[in-house]
C-alpha cells in the first residue's frame, strides 16, 4: 500500500478522493477506503468481509458512539502508520486531534464545536476505542483523560463530575482507565494522609469525600485493594524509621 505524507492523508480525509466505503454517524458521513480501515481494524474488515449488508452497500452506521469519537478513529487508522504520529512517546491523542481538525472541520457547524468538551470527546473516543479494540488509540485518550483531571484538580465540582462520568460510563471490567483512575483518587496527598490518619498537610481538596467515595462505590475491590497497600507501605517505612510520612507529594501526583 502506497505510504501518504501528512499533508496527502488529510487531503484523501477531507475530499473523500477514491474512497470506497461510507461510514455514519448521526447526521455525519466520513468517505473512506477500505483497504485502510480494513487493514488496521479487525472490526471494520469483518463488516467488509462479512457479505452482510455493510458489505453489498459499502457503508456502515455506527449508533453507539459520537460523530468525534467515530472521526477520531479514522483518524486514528490513517495516522497509524504515518510518521509524525507513530514516532511519538506522548500527546499522541492531541496530535491526533490536530489532524482531525485539519481533515474534518468543517464537518461540524460551530455550535457542534463549542458543545463539545476535550473531557467528553477524549472518554467518548476511549470508550469507542475499547469496542473496537484499538489498543493504541485507548492509550493515547487514556493518556489525555488523565491530563484532564490533573488540570480540573484544584476545580472540585467539575473534577467530581468527571469522576463520577469515567466510573459510569465504563464498564466494571474496563482494565485501563478505572483501575488508573482509582489508583490517582489514593495517590494524592491530602486522601492518603485521611487514609492513615495523618495530619492534613496540605489545603484540603474541597470534596475530596465525595470523590473518595465514588471510587469506594464504583470500584470497591481497586480501592480496598489500594488502601490496603498504603497502609502496608505506611507500617513498613514507619518500621524501618524511614519516614513518618507518604512520600508523595502534589506535584508527583500524575496520572499513571
Amino acid at each position: 500500500m502506497v505510504q501518504l505524507d501528512e499533508e496527502q492523508t488529510v487531503d484523501v480525509l477531507k475530499t473523500g478522493k477514491y474512497s470506497d466505503f461510507t461510514i455514519k454517524c448521526g447526521d455525519k458521513s466520513f468517505a473512506v477506503h477500505k483497504v485502510v480501515i480494513a487493514s488496521h481494524s479487525d472490526f471494520f474488515r469483518a463488516a467488509i468481509e462479512s457479505g452482510f449488508k455493510e458489505a453489498t452497500e459499502n457503508e456502515i452506521i455506527i449508533r453507539e458512539s459520537t460523530c468525534v469519537a467515530v472521526a477520531m478513529v479514522i483518524t486514528f487508522l490513517y495516522f497509524l502508520t504515518n510518521d509524525d504520529y507513530s514516532g511519538l512517546q506522548t500527546n499522541r491523542y492531541m496530535a491526533l486531534r490536530r489532524q482531525f481538525y485539519k481533515a474534518f472541520r468543517d464537518k461540524f457547524k460551530e455550535k457542534e464545536w463549542k458543545k463539545n468538551t476535550a473531557f467528553g470527546d477524549a472518554l467518548d473516543t476511549y470508550l469507542l476505542a475499547d469496542r473496537y479494540m484499538l489498543t493504541e488509540l485507548k492509550e493515547a485518550a487514556d493518556e489525555e483523560i488523565g491530563h484532564w483531571l490533573e488540570y480540573q484538580w484544584h476545580n472540585p465540582l467539575t473534577l467530581q463530575a468527571s469522576v463520577e462520568k469515567i466510573f459510569t460510563a465504563t464498564s466494571s471490567t474496563d482494565n485501563h482507565v478505572r483501575p488508573n483512575l482509582t489508583v490517582w483518587i489514593i495517590s494524592h496527598t491530602c486522601i492518603v494522609q485521611r487514609i492513615l490518619g495523618l495530619p492534613i498537610s496540605l489545603k484540603p481538596l474541597q470534596n475530596y469525600d465525595k470523590i473518595l467515595g465514588l471510587g469506594e462505590t464504583h470500584d470497591p475491590e481497586g480501592m480496598r485493594t489500594g488502601i490496603r497497600l498504603l497502609k502496608r507501605l505506611h507500617r513498613s517505612q514507619l518500621s524501618s524509621a524511614e519516614m513518618t510520612e507518604p512520600t508523595i507529594t502534589e506535584e508527583e501526583n500524575r496520572w499513571r
